[in-house]
């Protein structure tokens, strides 16, 4: 029951537990991941309808990833000066949020095989 509405669905089993497209290896894994995507549908679906059509983004200066650079702004005149530390501090955040993300991607794209360390040589520990 979710909503005070039974809900029957047909589940499948080839090895993995699914009902669409995700597959599980427990029944639990599947029921828990169904009752999150059902509130998330149920709560968050305005939500996030309006963030698809109204993007917060345009203060960053950038459109699309399909477009070539900065968007043009069009914003009223105000004070910004910027001190060359303020720039560094910037410039630096930015780099280290693009090398977060990116160590995301790639653990993200990594196959399960890959996800355990590699050592080159046994260590060996004092006791």
């Amino acid at each position: 029951r979710f909503g005070n509405q039974t809900r029957n669905f047909r589940l499948f089993y080839d090895g993995k537990h699914f009902v669409g497209e995700k597959r599980f290896e427990s029944i639990h894994d599947l029921v828990t991941d169904g009752f999150i995507t059902l509130y998330v549908e149920t709560k968050a679906a305005e939500y996030i309808a309006r963030m698809t059509i109204n993007p917060i983004y345009e203060h960053v200066g950038y459109t699309t990833a399909g477009s070539a650079g900065p968007a043009r702004k069009n914003h009223l005149a105000v004070d910004t000066y910027v001190t060359k530390e303020d720039q560094h501090a910037s410039a630096l955040a930015a780099f280290s949020e693009s090398r977060i993300l990116s160590a995301l991607v790639r653990r993200a794209t990594l196959k399960d095989g890959e996800h355990t360390a590699k050592y080159e040589k046994a260590h060996n520990f004092k006791v």
